[in-house]
C-alpha cells in the first residue's frame, strides 16, 4: 500500500491543490491510502500510522518542516538500531523546498515522483 501524507497547509495552501496531482499518479501504481495532517507536527502521526496500516511507500506532499516530521515518524516506528527501509518519495509543495532545490529534484512533478 502507498501511503500519502498530505500537509494542506504547506505552501500557503497550495499543497492541497498540488495533492490531487500526486494522488491521481500514485493511484495508478497501486492501492493508495491518504493521511491528511491536521496540526503542526502531526506528519510524524501519519507516518507511523502509515507504517502500521502496512505502507510499502511513503510520499509526502508539503515543505521541508513536513518531510522532516515524516522522516522522524519513520525513524521512531522503525525503532532505534533498526534503520527503515520504506521508500519516501518527496512532492515539494512548501514555500521553500530547499531540500529538493538541494537534491536536485523536479519539485512540482507527480510523474517524476512515480
Amino acid at each position: 500500500m502507498i501511503a500519502l501524507i498530505v500537509n494542506p497547509a504547506a505552501g500557503r495552501g497550495a499543497a492541497q491543490a498540488r495533492a490531487v496531482s500526486a494522488e491521481q499518479a500514485l493511484r495508478a501504481l497501486g492501492p493508495l491510502r491518504r493521511y491528511d495532517t491536521r496540526a503542526a507536527g502531526d506528519e510524524r502521526r501519519c507516518a507511523r500510522a502509515a507504517c502500521d496500516d502496512g505502507a510499502t511507500v511513503i510520499a509526502v506532499v508539503g515543505g521541508d518542516g513536513s518531510v522532516h516530521h515524516v522522516v522522524r515518524g519513520l525513524l521512531e516506528a522503525a525503532g532505534p538500531g533498526n534503520p527503515t527501509a520504506i521508500p519516501l518519495a518527496i512532492y515539494a509543495a512548501g514555500t521553500g523546498n530547499d531540500l529538493v532545490k538541494s537534491l536536485g529534484t523536479p519539485a512540482p512533478d507527480a510523474q517524476a515522483m512515480t
